[in-house]
Parts: C-alpha cells; sequence; structure tokens
C-alpha cells in the first residue's frame, strides 16, 4: 500500500508484539527523521489552516519544542459533536489554556 504513495519518506514498521497506542506513538516519534513530528490518527482529519497556525511560532522561536491546539469531535459525516467537543474539552482541562507561548518553570 505505502508503495503506491511513492514518497521515500514515508516509512513502515512493523512491532514484532502488540505494544499498545502509547508506546508506538513513543517509537514512531523516537524514528522520526524530520525537523517536525506530527500525529494524524486513521480517525483524524487536519483543518485547512492547522500547520500554518501551529508551525510560524516554531520557526520564529528555537526554543519552543511542542504545539498544540484542541480539537472537535466529529462524527462519520464530518459534522461537529458540539457537546462531546466541549465535554472532551472541559474534561482535559483544555478550557483553563490561553492562546500563545508557555514557558516551562523550574520548580
Amino acid at each position: 500500500m505505502l508503495e503506491v504513495l511513492g514518497d521515500a519518506r514515508i516509512r513502515l514498521y512493523r512491532n514484532e508484539t502488540n505494544i499498545g497506542p502509547g508506546a508506538n506513538f513513543v517509537r514512531a516519534y523516537a524514528r522520526a527523521r524530520g525537523k517536525y513530528v506530527a500525529a494524524l490518527c486513521d480517525d483524524d482529519i487536519w483543518k485547512p489552516e492547522y500547520l500554518a497556525r501551529l508551525v510560524p511560532a516554531l520557526e520564529q522561536d528555537c526554543d519552543l519544542v511542542v504545539a498544540f491546539s484542541d480539537h472537535d469531535i466529529i462524527d462519520e459525516n464530518g459534522t461537529v459533536d458540539e457537546k462531546a467537543t466541549e465535554q472532551f474539552t472541559r474534561r482535559w482541562r483544555r478550557t483553563t489554556l490561553h492562546r500563545g507561548t508557555f514557558a516551562h518553570s523550574q520548580r
């Protein structure tokens, strides 16, 4: 399947055993060779402006190491489920975050 894409940047690795999604992401990030790494799971869709909004801050400040955003919960037709989106955002306390850059403080 990947051969059809004809893009040498796309590489496939298979684990000998099922290591679960968390460990699989860590392993994939460790093998990444690009300047940036982004996760796009099989059930995800990026909005057209997604990278255009996140990457410029990383390009402007070499001390930044991660960029992220909240997300919508959508159904199989691509319709946003406003209630589920709000619940998920509150569950992970993203409502307490503001836009902008955050510095990690040593304690």
